[in-house]
């Protein structure tokens, strides 16, 4: 029996949950057996039939009640074919979907990221809304409630700080009317999406960097200072015995033509 990663547990996870098992009736072959494409034979007429037509709708009944959480069981409990189960779900959670899709379009409206943010991690969770609001748009068929791709682009850039604007801008601004002859104009959400985390990162080794030269530049010069302070402290007759300190000047020899004569002064001589 298939499994979804998480049950049905309302109208919060409806469209992740409707889609996959959407997919489980396809890929188990009774997606005729919950729409009613296939209708129940008369046992009457063909019993042979009617008990792999009741086989294969049971089928679809345990694929549904296995996927649910313990509180949505009450909205198909009464039911006796996968058809009623599927309607009565869809029903309850429809009903429900578009107060949701509301509220997802209220968040995404307010999702801001202030300067310093982790920009991926802020994307990771504009791009989950914006999921959101799109399955629900499907599931409701209601194309109001979806977030165009062009339109999603602009809430990016304005959910990023205003240090991003200039590099935004080249995405997005500009006349409307030219859009199509700029590549860049062009781009989809998740290629844009993609280049804005591409610069954050190359903003962060350029911070990385200059913080190691900071880093590198603050050491040469706290060694220089204890070096200074260090001699600055040790007496004067140390500093004079360290051969490091003594000051060598050259002697000059000395012109002995030019020197006076020595006298010799004798004893009772003037």
């Amino acid at each position: 029996m298939p499994h979804t990663p998480d049950p049905l547990k309302g109208s919060t996870n409806w469209p992740e949950w409707c889609l996959r098992i959407e997919w489980f009736f396809v890929e188990h072959n009774v997606s005729g057996y919950v729409n009613r494409t296939i209708e129940c034979p008369d046992p009457k007429k063909d019993s042979k039939s009617f008990d792999n037509w009741t086989q294969n709708d049971t089928h679809a009944c345990s694929i549904m009640l296995n996927n649910i959480a313990s509180l949505q069981v009450v909205h198909v409990k009464q039911c006796k074919t996968s058809e009623k189960m599927w309607s009565n779900l869809v029903m309850v959670h429809q009903v429900q979907g578009h107060r949701t899709a509301l509220n997802y379009l209220r968040m995404l409206f307010k999702m801001t990221a202030k300067e310093g943010a982790n920009i991926p991690k802020h994307l990771d969770m504009v791009k989950d809304i914006w999921s959101h609001i799109n399955l629900l748009g499907d599931d409701l068929g209601d194309k109001d409630f979806r977030v165009s791709d062009f339109f999603f682009k602009a809430i990016i850039a304005s959910s990023l700080p205003p240090s991003w604007d200039n590099f935004t801008e080249t995405y997005i601004g500009g006349d409307t009317k030219l859009f199509r002859l700029d590549p860049k104009k062009m781009m989809g959400s998740q290629e844009f999406i993609g280049l804005i985390i591409s610069e954050y990162r190359n903003q962060e080794m350029r911070k990385t960097d200059i913080q190691k030269a900071k880093n590198t530049n603050v050491a040469i010069t706290s060694h220089c200072v204890k070096q200074f302070t260090k001699n600055a402290k040790q007496p004067l007759i140390e500093r004079i015995a360290e051969p490091q300190s003594r000051t060598t000047i050259p002697c000059k020899k000395a012109d002995i033509s030019k020197t006076r004569p020595c006298c010799l002064v004798l004893d009772g001589e003037p």
